[in-house]
Protein backbone atom coordinates (compact mmCIF):
# COMPACT_ATOMS: atom_id res chain seq x y z
CA UNK A 1 0.00 0.00 0.00
CA UNK A 2 0.78 3.47 -0.46
CA UNK A 3 2.16 3.83 3.43
CA UNK A 4 -0.57 7.11 3.79
CA UNK A 5 -3.48 4.88 2.91
CA UNK A 6 -4.94 1.33 4.69
CA UNK A 7 -6.77 -1.30 2.95
CA UNK A 8 -9.71 0.22 4.72
CA UNK A 9 -9.31 3.19 2.96
CA UNK A 10 -7.99 2.12 -0.56
CA UNK A 11 -10.63 2.72 -3.12
CA UNK A 12 -8.57 0.15 -5.29
CA UNK A 13 -8.76 3.19 -8.42
CA UNK A 14 -5.25 2.65 -9.75
CA UNK A 15 -4.55 6.20 -9.82
CA UNK A 16 -1.11 5.49 -8.28
CA UNK A 17 -0.30 2.49 -10.58
CA UNK A 18 -1.30 4.81 -13.81
CA UNK A 19 1.08 7.95 -12.62
CA UNK A 20 4.26 5.78 -11.45
CA UNK A 21 6.64 6.48 -13.73
CA UNK A 22 8.59 3.68 -12.58
CA UNK A 23 5.86 1.43 -13.12
CA UNK A 24 6.72 0.41 -9.35
CA UNK A 25 3.36 -0.39 -8.35
CA UNK A 26 2.05 -4.30 -8.21
CA UNK A 27 -1.23 -5.52 -6.56
CA UNK A 28 -0.82 -8.45 -4.40
CA UNK A 29 -2.16 -8.16 -1.16
CA UNK A 30 -5.59 -9.75 -0.50
CA UNK A 31 -7.93 -8.97 1.63
CA UNK A 32 -11.59 -9.73 1.23
CA UNK A 33 -11.34 -10.93 -2.41
CA UNK A 34 -9.59 -7.66 -3.66
CA UNK A 35 -6.22 -7.47 -4.59
CA UNK A 36 -4.80 -4.13 -2.97
CA UNK A 37 -1.78 -2.05 -4.76
CA UNK A 38 1.74 -2.55 -3.02
CA UNK A 39 4.90 -0.63 -3.72
CA UNK A 40 7.88 -2.41 -5.09
CA UNK A 41 10.65 -0.71 -3.34
CA UNK A 42 12.88 -2.08 -5.73
CA UNK A 43 11.60 -0.34 -8.73
CA UNK A 44 10.23 2.40 -6.87
CA UNK A 45 12.61 6.54 -6.89
CA UNK A 46 10.98 7.96 -4.09
CA UNK A 47 8.80 10.25 -6.67
CA UNK A 48 5.77 10.45 -4.66
CA UNK A 49 3.97 10.85 -7.44
CA UNK A 50 1.28 8.05 -6.37
CA UNK A 51 0.49 10.29 -3.33
CA UNK A 52 0.13 13.44 -5.36
CA UNK A 53 -2.56 11.59 -7.12
CA UNK A 54 -4.35 9.72 -4.79
CA UNK A 55 -8.11 10.69 -3.99
CA UNK A 56 -7.76 9.35 -0.46
CA UNK A 57 -5.11 11.84 0.17
CA UNK A 58 -6.24 14.59 -1.72
CA UNK A 59 -9.86 14.71 -1.90
CA UNK A 60 -11.27 18.07 -0.69
CA UNK A 61 -15.11 18.60 -0.29
CA UNK A 62 -16.33 20.36 -3.36
CA UNK A 63 -18.60 23.86 -3.26
CA UNK A 64 -21.27 24.43 -5.62
CA UNK A 65 -23.03 27.46 -6.30
CA UNK A 66 -25.50 26.59 -8.63
CA UNK A 67 -25.27 22.75 -9.11
CA UNK A 68 -26.38 20.23 -9.07
CA UNK A 69 -29.40 20.32 -11.20
CA UNK A 70 -31.55 17.39 -10.98
CA UNK A 71 -33.41 15.88 -14.03
CA UNK A 72 -35.84 12.45 -14.62
CA UNK A 73 -34.58 11.42 -18.10
CA UNK A 74 -34.66 8.59 -20.36
CA UNK A 75 -33.83 7.94 -24.05
CA UNK A 76 -36.70 8.13 -26.32
CA UNK A 77 -35.39 4.55 -27.74
CA UNK A 78 -37.67 2.06 -25.84
CA UNK A 79 -34.80 -0.96 -27.62
CA UNK A 80 -31.65 1.57 -25.87
CA UNK A 81 -33.98 1.54 -22.66
CA UNK A 82 -34.31 -2.07 -22.54
CA UNK A 83 -30.65 -2.84 -23.27
CA UNK A 84 -29.88 -0.38 -19.69
CA UNK A 85 -30.25 -0.70 -16.75
CA UNK A 86 -32.63 2.39 -16.22
CA UNK A 87 -33.54 4.94 -18.63
CA UNK A 88 -30.63 4.39 -21.41
CA UNK A 89 -28.86 7.94 -20.76
CA UNK A 90 -25.55 6.71 -20.86
CA UNK A 91 -25.61 5.52 -24.34
CA UNK A 92 -26.95 8.44 -25.65
CA UNK A 93 -24.28 10.36 -24.11
CA UNK A 94 -21.55 8.24 -25.29
CA UNK A 95 -23.52 8.06 -28.62
CA UNK A 96 -23.41 11.51 -28.68
CA UNK A 97 -19.92 12.03 -28.34
CA UNK A 98 -18.95 9.47 -30.71
CA UNK A 99 -21.23 10.74 -33.73
CA UNK A 100 -18.94 13.78 -32.80
CA UNK A 101 -15.68 11.78 -33.73
CA UNK A 102 -14.66 11.38 -29.72
CA UNK A 103 -13.98 8.01 -27.62
CA UNK A 104 -16.08 6.55 -24.76
CA UNK A 105 -14.62 4.95 -21.80
CA UNK A 106 -16.44 2.57 -19.80
CA UNK A 107 -16.85 -1.00 -18.08
CA UNK A 108 -17.32 -4.12 -20.00
CA UNK A 109 -17.36 -7.93 -19.76
CA UNK A 110 -14.52 -9.36 -21.40
CA UNK A 111 -13.02 -13.00 -21.08
CA UNK A 112 -14.79 -15.53 -17.93
CA UNK A 113 -16.57 -12.56 -17.31
CA UNK A 114 -13.93 -10.07 -15.94
CA UNK A 115 -14.54 -6.52 -16.08
CA UNK A 116 -12.58 -4.06 -17.54
CA UNK A 117 -12.25 -0.48 -18.64
CA UNK A 118 -11.55 -0.09 -22.40
CA UNK A 119 -11.83 2.95 -24.79
CA UNK A 120 -13.65 2.54 -27.87
CA UNK A 121 -15.22 4.67 -30.75
CA UNK A 122 -17.53 2.03 -32.02
CA UNK A 123 -21.26 1.86 -31.40
CA UNK A 124 -20.90 -1.98 -30.82
CA UNK A 125 -18.76 -1.73 -27.99
CA UNK A 126 -20.58 1.21 -26.63
CA UNK A 127 -23.82 -1.02 -26.08
CA UNK A 128 -21.02 -3.35 -24.20
CA UNK A 129 -20.71 -0.61 -21.73
CA UNK A 130 -24.29 -0.58 -20.98
CA UNK A 131 -26.07 -2.06 -18.17
CA UNK A 132 -24.43 -2.48 -14.56
CA UNK A 133 -21.39 -4.63 -13.68
CA UNK A 134 -21.97 -4.91 -9.83
CA UNK A 135 -18.69 -6.35 -9.47
CA UNK A 136 -14.81 -4.02 -9.17
CA UNK A 137 -13.63 -2.98 -12.58
CA UNK A 138 -10.06 -3.33 -13.44
CA UNK A 139 -8.79 0.24 -15.63
CA UNK A 140 -5.13 -1.02 -15.94
CA UNK A 141 -3.60 1.84 -17.70
CA UNK A 142 -6.48 3.22 -19.26
CA UNK A 143 -5.79 6.76 -17.29
CA UNK A 144 -2.84 7.62 -19.33
CA UNK A 145 -4.61 6.31 -22.97
CA UNK A 146 -7.20 8.99 -21.96
CA UNK A 147 -4.64 11.38 -21.27
CA UNK A 148 -2.86 10.53 -24.65
CA UNK A 149 -6.30 11.02 -26.62
CA UNK A 150 -7.01 14.40 -24.21
CA UNK A 151 -3.69 15.82 -25.26
CA UNK A 152 -4.13 15.10 -28.80
CA UNK A 153 -7.45 17.06 -28.98
CA UNK A 154 -9.78 14.25 -28.93
CA UNK A 155 -13.00 14.45 -27.16
CA UNK A 156 -13.42 11.68 -24.41
CA UNK A 157 -16.60 10.30 -22.05
CA UNK A 158 -15.52 8.75 -19.48
CA UNK A 159 -17.99 6.79 -17.21
CA UNK A 160 -16.58 4.95 -14.14
CA UNK A 161 -17.38 4.75 -9.91
CA UNK A 162 -16.99 7.91 -7.90
CA UNK A 163 -13.92 6.92 -7.09
CA UNK A 164 -12.69 6.07 -10.43
CA UNK A 165 -13.88 9.50 -11.74
CA UNK A 166 -12.23 10.87 -9.21
CA UNK A 167 -8.63 9.13 -9.91
CA UNK A 168 -9.00 10.22 -13.50
CA UNK A 169 -9.39 14.10 -12.12
CA UNK A 170 -6.45 13.78 -9.74
CA UNK A 171 -4.39 11.67 -12.33
CA UNK A 172 -4.93 13.92 -15.03
CA UNK A 173 -4.06 17.60 -12.50
CA UNK A 174 -5.93 20.22 -15.02
CA UNK A 175 -9.34 20.16 -16.75
CA UNK A 176 -10.04 19.83 -19.91
CA UNK A 177 -12.63 21.41 -22.05
CA UNK A 178 -12.47 17.77 -24.63
CA UNK A 179 -13.30 15.87 -21.41
CA UNK A 180 -16.81 14.67 -20.27
CA UNK A 181 -17.08 12.64 -16.25
CA UNK A 182 -19.83 10.44 -15.94
CA UNK A 183 -20.35 8.84 -12.85
CA UNK A 184 -23.33 6.78 -10.91
CA UNK A 185 -24.89 6.88 -7.74
CA UNK A 186 -23.12 4.26 -6.33
CA UNK A 187 -24.13 1.43 -3.53
CA UNK A 188 -20.56 -0.17 -3.37
CA UNK A 189 -17.98 -2.69 -5.06
CA UNK A 190 -17.98 -6.50 -4.65
CA UNK A 191 -15.02 -8.04 -5.73
CA UNK A 192 -13.86 -10.03 -9.10
CA UNK A 193 -13.47 -13.23 -6.48
CA UNK A 194 -17.20 -13.58 -5.10
CA UNK A 195 -18.75 -12.83 -9.17
CA UNK A 196 -16.01 -15.84 -10.26
CA UNK A 197 -17.16 -18.19 -7.21
CA UNK A 198 -21.22 -17.28 -7.92
CA UNK A 199 -20.68 -17.62 -11.81
CA UNK A 200 -18.85 -21.23 -11.13
CA UNK A 201 -21.34 -21.95 -8.09
CA UNK A 202 -24.58 -21.15 -11.10
CA UNK A 203 -22.22 -23.68 -13.87
CA UNK A 204 -22.37 -26.35 -11.70
CA UNK A 205 -26.22 -26.14 -10.71
CA UNK A 206 -26.93 -26.08 -14.41
CA UNK A 207 -24.18 -28.32 -15.72
CA UNK A 208 -23.24 -25.79 -18.57
CA UNK A 209 -20.67 -22.72 -18.83
CA UNK A 210 -22.01 -19.55 -18.57
CA UNK A 211 -22.44 -17.88 -22.07
CA UNK A 212 -23.52 -14.12 -20.67
CA UNK A 213 -24.55 -12.55 -17.77
CA UNK A 214 -27.20 -9.49 -16.88
CA UNK A 215 -27.29 -7.80 -13.76
CA UNK A 216 -30.60 -5.99 -14.16
CA UNK A 217 -32.60 -7.62 -17.02
CA UNK A 218 -35.50 -6.36 -17.71
CA UNK A 219 -37.37 -9.47 -18.90
CA UNK A 220 -40.28 -8.82 -15.95
CA UNK A 221 -39.86 -4.89 -16.54
CA UNK A 222 -37.79 -2.04 -14.74
CA UNK A 223 -39.29 -2.42 -11.10
CA UNK A 224 -38.73 -5.86 -11.33
CA UNK A 225 -35.28 -6.64 -12.51
CA UNK A 226 -33.64 -9.48 -12.90
CA UNK A 227 -30.32 -11.60 -12.65
CA UNK A 228 -30.66 -13.67 -15.96
CA UNK A 229 -27.84 -15.92 -16.68
CA UNK A 230 -27.88 -17.73 -20.29
CA UNK A 231 -26.18 -21.08 -20.40
CA UNK A 232 -24.44 -23.04 -23.36
CA UNK A 233 -26.76 -25.82 -23.14
CA UNK A 234 -29.59 -23.62 -23.53
CA UNK A 235 -31.03 -23.27 -19.89
CA UNK A 236 -31.81 -19.99 -18.88
CA UNK A 237 -31.79 -18.19 -15.12
CA UNK A 238 -33.69 -15.51 -14.10
CA UNK A 239 -34.72 -14.32 -11.03
CA UNK A 240 -35.38 -11.48 -9.21
CA UNK A 241 -32.40 -9.42 -7.84
CA UNK A 242 -34.23 -9.21 -4.75
CA UNK A 243 -33.94 -13.08 -4.75
CA UNK A 244 -30.27 -13.99 -5.99
CA UNK A 245 -27.92 -14.59 -3.71
CA UNK A 246 -25.09 -12.58 -4.87
CA UNK A 247 -27.25 -9.48 -5.35
CA UNK A 248 -28.45 -10.35 -2.26
CA UNK A 249 -25.28 -10.26 -0.45
CA UNK A 250 -24.67 -7.05 -2.38
CA UNK A 251 -27.65 -4.92 -1.43
CA UNK A 252 -27.46 -5.74 1.69
CA UNK A 253 -24.03 -4.87 2.53
CA UNK A 254 -21.72 -7.84 2.83
CA UNK A 255 -19.66 -8.09 0.03
CA UNK A 256 -18.17 -4.53 -0.84
CA UNK A 257 -14.50 -3.52 -0.34
CA UNK A 258 -13.65 -1.40 2.82
CA UNK A 259 -13.56 2.15 1.78
CA UNK A 260 -17.32 1.52 0.04
CA UNK A 261 -18.08 1.62 4.15
CA UNK A 262 -17.46 5.01 4.38
CA UNK A 263 -16.73 6.76 1.20
CA UNK A 264 -15.60 9.97 0.75
CA UNK A 265 -17.05 10.43 -2.89
CA UNK A 266 -20.99 10.90 -1.35
CA UNK A 267 -22.62 14.07 -2.02
CA UNK A 268 -21.30 14.63 -5.38
CA UNK A 269 -17.51 15.11 -3.99
CA UNK A 270 -16.37 13.09 -7.00
CA UNK A 271 -16.43 16.29 -9.16
CA UNK A 272 -17.93 14.70 -12.18
CA UNK A 273 -19.65 16.59 -14.71
CA UNK A 274 -22.72 14.03 -14.35
CA UNK A 275 -24.26 11.30 -11.88
CA UNK A 276 -26.36 8.96 -13.29
CA UNK A 277 -28.90 6.38 -11.41
CA UNK A 278 -32.47 5.25 -11.52
CA UNK A 279 -34.94 7.27 -10.70
CA UNK A 280 -36.53 5.24 -8.15
CA UNK A 281 -40.46 6.73 -6.90
CA UNK A 282 -40.64 7.82 -10.78
CA UNK A 283 -43.74 6.04 -10.59
CA UNK A 284 -45.19 8.41 -7.69
CA UNK A 285 -43.84 11.53 -9.59
CA UNK A 286 -44.39 10.99 -12.80
CA UNK A 287 -46.84 8.25 -12.99
CA UNK A 288 -47.63 9.63 -16.90
CA UNK A 289 -44.26 8.40 -18.42
CA UNK A 290 -43.48 5.07 -16.13
CA UNK A 291 -44.20 2.69 -18.30
CA UNK A 292 -41.67 0.07 -16.96
CA UNK A 293 -39.02 0.11 -19.17
CA UNK A 294 -36.63 2.31 -17.23
CA UNK A 295 -35.89 5.85 -16.04
CA UNK A 296 -33.06 7.52 -15.36
CA UNK A 297 -32.43 10.36 -12.90
CA UNK A 298 -29.46 12.64 -14.13
CA UNK A 299 -27.30 15.17 -11.16
CA UNK A 300 -25.67 17.80 -13.44
CA UNK A 301 -22.64 18.81 -11.43
CA UNK A 302 -21.18 21.51 -14.18
CA UNK A 303 -22.18 23.96 -16.47
CA UNK A 304 -19.79 21.60 -18.98
CA UNK A 305 -22.64 18.49 -18.03
CA UNK A 306 -25.21 20.75 -18.60
CA UNK A 307 -24.25 21.85 -21.90
CA UNK A 308 -23.78 17.96 -22.79
CA UNK A 309 -27.05 17.32 -21.63
CA UNK A 310 -28.77 19.60 -23.58
CA UNK A 311 -27.54 18.32 -26.73
CA UNK A 312 -29.12 15.58 -26.43
CA UNK A 313 -32.41 14.18 -28.31
CA UNK A 314 -34.19 12.98 -25.05
CA UNK A 315 -36.94 12.99 -22.89
CA UNK A 316 -35.89 14.96 -20.10
CA UNK A 317 -38.29 16.96 -16.97
CA UNK A 318 -36.71 18.77 -13.94
CA UNK A 319 -37.19 17.10 -10.51
CA UNK A 320 -36.54 18.18 -6.96
CA UNK A 321 -33.19 16.71 -5.69
CA UNK A 322 -34.98 15.73 -2.62
CA UNK A 323 -37.37 13.39 -3.92
CA UNK A 324 -34.81 11.74 -5.51
CA UNK A 325 -32.39 11.03 -2.80
CA UNK A 326 -35.45 9.87 -0.80
CA UNK A 327 -35.86 6.54 -2.38
CA UNK A 328 -31.93 6.83 -3.08
CA UNK A 329 -29.79 7.64 0.11
CA UNK A 330 -26.61 6.30 -1.60
CA UNK A 331 -26.34 9.94 -3.29
CA UNK A 332 -25.53 11.14 0.41
CA UNK A 333 -24.89 8.12 2.26
CA UNK A 334 -22.78 4.82 2.28
CA UNK A 335 -23.90 1.58 2.62
CA UNK A 336 -23.33 0.30 6.17
CA UNK A 337 -22.02 -2.96 6.52
CA UNK A 338 -24.01 -6.30 7.27
CA UNK A 339 -24.53 -7.25 10.76
CA UNK A 340 -23.12 -10.68 9.97
CA UNK A 341 -20.49 -9.70 7.60
CA UNK A 342 -17.33 -10.55 9.58
CA UNK A 343 -19.25 -13.96 10.49
CA UNK A 344 -20.16 -14.31 6.35
CA UNK A 345 -16.07 -13.84 5.97
CA UNK A 346 -15.33 -16.46 8.65
CA UNK A 347 -17.58 -18.88 6.99
CA UNK A 348 -16.21 -18.14 3.73
CA UNK A 349 -12.50 -19.32 4.95
CA UNK A 350 -13.44 -23.03 5.73
CA UNK A 351 -16.16 -23.25 2.87
CA UNK A 352 -16.06 -22.45 -0.91
CA UNK A 353 -17.30 -19.13 -1.36
CA UNK A 354 -20.21 -20.12 -3.76
CA UNK A 355 -21.60 -22.41 -1.07
CA UNK A 356 -21.37 -20.02 1.73
CA UNK A 357 -23.36 -17.18 -0.78
CA UNK A 358 -26.41 -20.16 -1.03
CA UNK A 359 -25.83 -20.63 2.50
CA UNK A 360 -26.32 -17.03 3.69
CA UNK A 361 -28.35 -15.72 1.22
CA UNK A 362 -30.41 -18.46 -0.07
CA UNK A 363 -34.23 -18.21 -0.27
CA UNK A 364 -36.21 -21.46 1.51
CA UNK A 365 -39.14 -22.31 0.03
CA UNK A 366 -41.17 -20.73 3.26
CA UNK A 367 -39.48 -17.67 2.38
CA UNK A 368 -40.62 -18.05 -0.89
CA UNK A 369 -44.11 -19.11 -0.37
CA UNK A 370 -43.94 -16.03 1.07
CA UNK A 371 -42.88 -13.42 -1.17
CA UNK A 372 -45.21 -14.92 -3.65
CA UNK A 373 -48.08 -14.16 -1.44
CA UNK A 374 -47.13 -10.76 -0.41
CA UNK A 375 -46.83 -10.13 -4.22
CA UNK A 376 -49.95 -11.99 -5.12
CA UNK A 377 -51.62 -9.20 -2.34
CA UNK A 378 -50.34 -6.57 -3.42
CA UNK A 379 -51.45 -7.05 -7.02
CA UNK A 380 -54.84 -7.60 -5.90
CA UNK A 381 -55.02 -4.19 -3.58
CA UNK A 382 -53.37 -2.29 -6.60
CA UNK A 383 -55.77 -3.97 -9.15
CA UNK A 384 -52.90 -4.54 -11.59
CA UNK A 385 -52.69 -8.09 -11.41
CA UNK A 386 -51.87 -9.58 -14.74
CA UNK A 387 -50.19 -6.28 -15.92
CA UNK A 388 -46.76 -5.09 -16.49
CA UNK A 389 -47.09 -1.98 -13.65
CA UNK A 390 -44.86 -0.97 -11.34
CA UNK A 391 -45.44 -2.33 -7.97
CA UNK A 392 -44.61 -0.16 -4.77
Amino acid sequence: MIDKVTIKECYLCKACSNICPANAIDYLIEEKGFLYPEINYSKCTNCNMCEKVCPVINNTKTKRVRYPITYALRSKNIDVRLNSSSGGIFFELGSYVLDQGGSACGAIFVKDFQVMHVITNEKNMLKKMCGSKYVQSDVGLVYRKIKEKLNAGKTVLFCGCPCQTSALKFYLKKDYNNLFLIDFICHGIPSQTFLDAYIKTMEEKYHSKASQIEFRNKDKGWHRSCVKILFENGKIYNELVSVDVYMTAFLNGTIMKESCYHCGMKNFNSNSDITLGDFWGAELYFPEIDDNTGISVAFVNTEKGNDLLNLLDIEKFEVDKEKIIKYNRNVIESTKPHQKRNEFYKYCEKNDIGKALFDFFGESKSDKLERLLKYRLRCIKNKICGKDKPLY
